[in-house]
């Protein structure tokens, strides 16, 4: 698999397929490209698809921290810069949405469409469950490590017992983090918001939020309002890992937004039942 040199001498470990109209799948905190494997060979039967490993993370370089969200966004464009890509599709899951929505905040005239896969517009710690949530890892991984990490994440994640075989690969890949490395990608987070940018952003958006997903769908309803082409669509039976755990439906909703094709609206009192149900 190939790597190329971006900011600062760090070398970015990405996977690449297809061809023709460039997509470019970000991954989450404690991930790496992997977890596109459900979406890359569907992505590659219409698009030239770019996986980054984000530096930190899976094969790319892991220099010394603090990571920011700004960081991710300028390697991932000193990539494609690389590359030779002027204007890309991009989508991205948790963290790798905050990746996808400060690039299209900071250089919106190279965004064709923009995803964005179980993420808020903002991860101020504005309440008690949020500096909790936090906290709570900050300290597992400190005095306990990332087995411990991955063991609670997967159970959150693929709670189902038809879901064992996807949680165990989960916590596998979950468990190699480096500790240090995690940390700092953990600490990227909090604070960083895209709200007051929002109006940048121009070009079509799409909202994807899991019914179950720990981050409210009424965040992501408010923040679709504010874009001026923002799409809201709401996956059933779905939680955090909406790419794994309903690979088919996410495909297809992605897929046709990329052709052009809107989702049909998110009714909003399903959107307030999901709220109520976390």
């Amino acid at each position: 698999m190939p790597r190329v040199q971006v900011r600062g001498r760090v070398r970015i470990h990405y996977r690449e397929a297809g061809d023709v109209e460039p997509v470019v799948l970000l991954h989450g905190l404690g991930s790496s490209g992997r977890d596109w494997e459900y979406q890359i060979p569907a992505f590659a039967e219409r698009h030239r698809v770019i996986v980054p490993d984000l530096r930190g993370s899976g094969d790319s370089d892991k220099p010394p921290g603090p990571y920011r969200i700004a960081d991710y966004a300028a390697d991932t464009w000193a990539l494609l810069d690389k590359l030779g890509i002027a204007e890309a599709n991009l989508v991205g899951l948790s963290m790798g949405g905050a990746t996808a929505f400060e690039m299209a905040a900071s250089r919106p005239e190279r965004v064709r469409r923009l995803v964005v896969v179980n993420c808020p517009p903002s991860f101020a710690i504005d309440s008690p469950r949020k500096a909790l949530e936090i906290g709570m890892r900050l300290a597992v991984v400190r005095c306990l490590g990332m087995d411990r990490m991955a063991a609670i994440v997967g159970r959150r994640l693929f709670p189902a017992p038809s879901q064992a075989e996807l949680r165990s690969e989960f916590e596998r890949r979950y468990a190699t983090n480096d500790k240090r490395h995690y940390l700092w990608a953990l600490r990227s987070l909090p604070g960083w918001q895209v709200l007051d940018r929002l109006e940048r952003i121009t070009c079509p958006a799409l909202m994807v939020a899991a019914e179950h997903d720990y981050t409210p769908v009424a965040a992501k309803r408010a923040a679709v309002e504010r874009l001026s082409d923002g799409h809201l669509a709401v996956i059933r039976d779905s939680r955090h890992g909406t790419p794994i755990d309903r690979p088919e439906e996410f495909n297809r909703v992605v897929l046709d937004f990329l052709a052009g094709r809107a989702p049909e609206p998110a009714p909003a009192e399903n959107a307030r039942a999901a709220d109520a149900r976390r």
